[in-house]
């Protein structure tokens, strides 16, 4: 068996569940961060969503499956956006 034909971590039946999970969390976030104002809330919520969903592929897909690059550039923009947010938040710009 070579490393690339590992099977997921996790069975892939369970990856709506677990994508609702990431929807849902960053709905809360979103919504904890909507006081300091729309923007910063989308940015923040959203990068969230990028995050949770790409732990989700990883950990649902083989990883001869999985496009690496893709899931780099997600993570990414979503680190990113959440870094926007929150120098948003923090009034720095």
């Amino acid at each position: 068996m070579k490393p690339d034909d590992r099977p997921p971590r996790v069975d892939p039946a369970r990856a709506m569940p677990l994508r609702l999970g990431a929807i849902l969390l960053a709905y809360v976030i979103y919504r904890s961060f909507y006081p300091a104002g729309p923007v910063t809330a989308l940015f923040v919520g959203f990068g969230t969503l990028l995050i949770g969903y790409m732990v989700v592929t990883r950990l649902v897909t083989r990883p001869s499956e999985r496009s690496d690059l893709l899931q780099t550039g997600q993570a990414i923009l979503g680190i990113g956006l959440i870094a926007v947010g929150l120098l948003r938040a923090g009034g720095i710009i």
